[in-house]
Order: structure tokens, then sequence, then C-alpha cells
């Protein structure tokens, strides 16, 4: 058995000390960095959705961490959006998406689209009605955008992870009924789907399988989807984007005498290039078909439709089916149905 000398003693003590160190300074980073929960009460992909990520291209370009354009220039959160303003009636509850101490609080501001008022007016106030939530060690998150009225959170108080802190609104710069969330760590903005600053321009084209900051058990929940149909539906006339926002339900058609058949449907986040696909067939085999020109440039929100005037001896009466599809590259991404009934 060969022994050390004193020198190679003190050369592996050294090693030894050296190997300590990084392993604690790893393991209080990782201790330092939050675990977060989803922070709103929804089933993602089905009554809520993803709208928005953190721009991190520092320049005048967009880019998500996923390297598309699920973003706009200077973003510096999540969005998640809801189906229309007609949707936050039900008090969708805003939760914290992990434990500390309220930092600061606003409430009092009316719950109104952007296009709908003067934008010097809120100067200072984007954010609308919202909570900040320190979770120690530099961490802490701005929730903004919510509901007028609904902001229970008091300043200086300690919330739970998963406690109501209060409603998804539309208060503030907001272009539709959304919960944005900023993460900040000593005042830099952190993506939490990498965890990284945004300063960092790097994307992958490669799904996360860290998922950043956000809890394990939420990683299937919040894979990345480029492109969503997230409504569909028959009406008797034209259907704009601003007016599903707003909630207004379109009136389906229903009697024969109907003054046209129109089928829409409703994305989020298209890219440039997907076309839309239409067809509407009725009780005797009538096929209303229909493809758009691909799209110029990628869409965060786009209404498609198509349909037909009532004919000159109204509709036939019986089963209307409509069916939409989203193609890219001449794959079809999505499929929806929709069925109505004439009398």
């Amino acid at each position: 058995m060969q022994l050390m000398n004193g020198t190679n003693i003190m050369k592996f003590l050294a090693i030894f000390i050296i190997s300590i160190i990084i392993g604690m300074s790893n393991l209080a980073k990782a201790q330092s960095q939050p675990s977060f929960s989803l922070p709103i009460d929804c089933t993602l992909n089905v009554d809520c959705f993803i709208q928005n990520y953190v721009d991190i291209d520092p320049r005048e370009n967009v880019r998500d961490y996923r390297c598309n354009k699920a973003s706009y220039d200077g973003h510096k959160g999540t969005d998640f959006r809801l189906f229309s303003t007609l949707s936050t009636q039900k008090g969708v509850r805003v939760l914290a998406a992990a434990s500390g101490i309220v930092k600061a609080t606003r409430d009092g501001m009316v719950d109104r689209l952007a296009i709908d008022i003067n934008n010097p007016s809120i100067k200072g106030r984007e954010c609308g009605n919202g909570v900040v939530i320190d979770h120690g060690n530099g961490w802490e998150i701005q929730y903004c955008h919510m509901k007028e009225g609904s902001v229970i959170a008091k300043e200086g108080t300690l919330v739970k992870r998963g406690e109501t802190i209060g409603q998804i609104g539309y208060s503030g710069l907001a272009q539709f009924a959304q919960l944005h969330i900023t993460v900040r760590q000593s005042g830099k903005i952190i993506d939490p789907f990498t965890g990284n600053d945004n300063s960092n321009s790097s994307c992958s084209l490669a799904p996360n399988t860290s998922s950043g900051l956000w809890d394990k058990a939420l990683r299937k929940e919040l894979t990345y989807i480029r492109g969503q149909l997230i409504e569909s539906g028959f009406s008797t006339a034209i259907v704009s984007a601003s007016s599903l926002e707003r909630g207004e339900v379109p009136q389906i058609p229903s009697t024969i005498s109907a003054p046209a058949i129109v089928f829409y449907a409703r994305f989020i986040n298209l890219e440039r290039g997907d076309k839309i696909s239409f067809e509407i067939i009725g009780p005797m085999g009538e096929l209303i078909e229909n493809i758009t020109d691909p799209l110029e440039r990628s869409k965060a929100h786009y209404v498609a439709y198509s349909g037909k005037k009532r004919p000159q001896n109204g509709w036939r009466a019986g089963s209307y089916n409509g069916k939409v599809k989203l193609l890219r590259k001449g794959e079809t991404i999505i499929m929806q149905e929709q069925v109505i009934e004439i009398e």
C-alpha cells in the first residue's frame, strides 16, 4: 500500500474542499430557485390558453424560447388567456404560484380592453389591477390585468402556494381577458419556461424537458403548442375577432330562412404559411369548400370563416356539418367539426 506524502495530502485536501464548496454552491442555488405551480384556476388548452411567452430577443425582432413568434417585441412575461371578456364573469381565480410575502397590490382600475381606452390615461399603470409577491432570495412574481374589485391579497401578509389572490380580468393595457405574470430575480426578467433571464437570446427547437421553473407535475400541461384552434361554430353572419374577444355570441342559424350559414374558426399563434380549410356539408350532400391563402406572417389571434348566403328558396331542413382544418406544410395539424340542425 503506497502512502501519500505531505504534498499529495495537501493537494487531496484542497480538491476535496473545493468539491464540497462547489456542491454546497449548487445545492444553495437549487434551494434558492423557486418552483411554480399554475397561477390560474383553469384547465390549460380547454378553457384557458397560453397566448404569449417572454420575448428573449433583445433587438426589435421577436423570439420565444422555442424559436417561434408566440410573443411580441419587448414582452416581459407569460400571458394566460381566457376565451373572452365574458369568461371573466365566472370569477376565474388567480392563484399564488409559490408561497411568499405580498410586496404590493393595486385595485380599482376598470376592466376595459385596450382598444376602448386612451392609452396615455393609464401610463405607468399598464399592469392594471395586480399583485407582486416576494418569494425570497430576490425572486418575485408580478400578476397583472386582474378584475376590478377582486384583489384580496393584502400587502405585507404571507400567502401560500395555490392560495387565491384575486380573479382574472382585463384591466390596464390588456388586449384580451388574461392573467399576465412577470417573473424577476434580483430585478432581472426571467423566462419561467427556461429559468434564464431574457437577455439570453438563445432558444431551442427541441422540447424543454426541464420545464424551467414550473413544477414537475405541470410538464405535460405546459407542452409548447405551435398554433391552437380555440373555438369554432356556426353563425348567420361574418364573425369578427374583436366581437369574439368581447364575448359577443354569434346568432346560430336554426331555420330555413336564416340569412346565411357561416362556419367560423378562431385560432391563436398561427405561423407564416399556415392555411385553413373549411367544409360545410348539407343534408342532401351539398358541399361548400374553401381553403385560405397561406398566411403572409405569424398571427397571434386570427378568425377565419367560410359560408354562403341563403338560397332563393331557403335552406333545406336537416343537419349541416362543418369541418375546419389547420394545414401546415401540406399536413393537417388540427381538425374540428361542429353540427347544427336547420328546421
